[in-house]
């Protein structure tokens, strides 16, 4: 296990209050483990904004950052997991599998990786199809409203239940025009976590080559000023990060 990072009042203060310790988008990240072993520690709440899976770079792994996660449900089962477009993908190539339909996988896919080891969807471990079948299309909160995609650019809205699934799962904007909870989410890569009006996006490289793995702490109320800062995981070790 990684060295806890260095003491950060304004962190540790906030994790153990109504805060949200958020691990943005894996895709088979060589820090899932490590984000698994401080999140089970550090924090009061914990949310995953989905693909975990699709594995981006060498070095990466989607099973391995499958076991973390699933490590990290069995540690703390209060956690939410939100689904990600690709681990939408993965039950959809599962479910043609099963009907003997021809998948549409690349080298990249996590269902590739398992189908490698296990031959054919029928050998491949349960506990991997449980776990992505119970991740969940959203969470809201008090204040907040996490999900792995956004709302459809130029759309106006301000309730969840006005949304589509497709745009929640793989939508690149989130529309000045939507009213509603703050939205928290992965999907777009940035370079840093960052706090807009009615959106935080999540710093989603954490797969790519010499990028930290970044855990945002993002407080649970309402008005500005929810992202308190993140976590940084690195070849380096661990640092934190506020705003």
């Amino acid at each position: 296990m990684r060295d806890l990072p260095a003491l950060n009042v304004k962190i540790i203060e906030a994790l153990t209050s109504d805060s949200w310790l958020v691990i943005p988008d894996l895709h088979g990240s060589k820090f899932s483990f490590a984000a698994f072993c401080l999140a089970h520690v550090m924090a009061r709440n914990i949310i995953q904004l989905g693909d975990i899976i699709d594995v981006r770079r060498e070095g990466c792994s989607g099973i391995e950052a499958l076991d973390a996660m699933i490590s990290l449900k069995e540690e703390r089962p209060e956690t939410v997991f939100v689904r990600g477009n690709h681990e939408q993908k993965f039950l959809d190539q599962i479910a043609l599998g099963l009907k003997g339909e021809t998948l549409d996988l690349s080298p990249n896919d996590t269902l590739s990786e398992l189908l490698q080891l296990y031959k054919n969807i029928e050998g491949i471990p349960e506990k991997y199809i449980k776990f992505i079948k119970e991740t969940v299309i959203y969470h809201e909160t008090q204040s907040l409203l996490f999900m792995h995609g956004g709302v459809t650019r130029g759309k106006a809205a301000t309730l969840v239940s006005e949304l589509t699934e497709d745009e929640m799962l793989g939508s690149y904007d989130v529309s000045s025009y939507w009213k509603g909870k703050k939205i928290v989410r992965g999907h777009k890569p940035v370079q840093l976590p960052e706090e807009w009006s009615n959106h935080i996006n999540t710093e989603a490289c954490g797969w790519m080559p010499d990028r930290p793995l970044r855990l945002s702490i993002v407080r649970d109320q309402i008005g500005q000023g929810n992202l308190v800062g993140w976590i940084e995981i690195s070849n380096h070790g661990t640092k934190m990060v506020t705003i």
